[in-house]
Order: structure tokens, then sequence, then C-alpha cells
């Protein structure tokens, strides 16, 4: 089931809340038009289905957001071979520790 070429990950968070991170491992099929069509259906479903006394979508899904990684710079990053992968991992962590420290 599910969308082709997209990996989803649910991350507990408090309060009975969760985060759904969709990856797109196969941008040339999957979009994140087509994850968004897929969540505000759920939501339509859920809304009439499992939770009627919710009437606001934001009860169910508080924000999504993508981030800015484009589909050219994911297809080049799973291209990437295993070193190459490996240094790219690398670069990532050296900019987030930077941006961390720099905040």
């Amino acid at each position: 089931g599910g969308l082709s070429g997209v990996e989803a990950l649910t991350l507990p968070y408090s309060h009975g809340r969760y985060e759904i991170a969709c990856n797109l491992l196969k941008p040339e099929v999957g979009s994140t038009k087509a994850i968004d069509a897929v969540v505000d259906r759920w939501v339509g479903e859920a809304l009439t289905t499992f939770h009627p006394e919710l009437v606001e979508r934001n009860e169910l899904v508080e924000t999504s957001y993508r981030v800015g990684t484009t589909a050219a710079q994911c297809t080049h990053t799973l291209s990437l071979t295993p070193v190459e992968m490996d240094q790219h991992d690398a670069e990532v962590a050296t900019a987030l520790r930077k941006y961390l420290r720099d905040t």
C-alpha cells in the first residue's frame, strides 16, 4: 500500500502528537502534490468516519510543509556511490552542527 516511490515514517512527539515524515525515494514517481492529496483524502475520511466530532482539518493535521530539497537534488543524492554518500552525509552533519552553533 501507499504511494509508489514514497517512504513514510511515523515519529512520536509529546501530548499524543506524531510527525509523519515522507521521503521521496523515486522523485520521478512520487511527488509532494501526491502526498498532499493522500493526506487531504485521509483527513476527509477521518473527519467523516472516525472523528465526526472534529470539524477542522488542523485538528488532525497541525501543519504540513516541504523542506527545500528539489526533485533534482533527491535524484542526484540517490545516485551517489557509497563513498560519495558518506561524504554527503558528513557535509550535511557539518552544516547542521554549524547551524545549531550559530543559532
